[in-house]
């Protein structure tokens, strides 16, 4: 019997993630550097798929929004900008509600600060 319950169990969180896959999205992202706001911008796709956005061209972000019991999932990947090219830094991992702000700052006070803020909206 506990083995039936774990396999429906499984089923659910996998069936509700899927539920979520094809959900639109909205993101909503506020950029800064060393706290000045450098551009508000926002993003419209689908859940799972992958966002990209740069500050200034010196770095980038990779953002893919997934629904995790109900919870919204921001799975990132920070660049820098070096001898041509973007070098992956840094995988943060954020976890919010819907409608509500989650936020990455990277950097040291003595240099520049990079600050992202997302508030992840499902589309209407």
């Amino acid at each position: 019997m506990k083995v039936l319950f774990k396999a429906i169990s499984i089923i659910l969180l996998t069936m509700s993630s899927l539920a979520y896959a094809n959900e639109n999205v909205t993101l909503k992202l506020d950029m800064f550097i060393n706290n000045e706001l450098v551009k508000p911008i926002v993003l419209k796709g689908h859940m799972a798929e992958s966002f990209t956005v740069k500050i200034d061209g010196e770095v980038k972000y990779d953002i893919v929004p997934t629904m995790e019991d109900g919870a919204v999932k921001l799975s990132t990947i920070y660049y820098t900008y070096s001898e041509g090219a973007f070098v992956q830094k840094e995988k943060p991992v954020l976890v919010t509600a819907l409608n509500q702000v989650a936020t990455i700052e990277i950097g040291t006070e003595d240099a520049k600060v990079y600050k992202i803020q997302i508030t992840p909206q499902l589309k209407i």
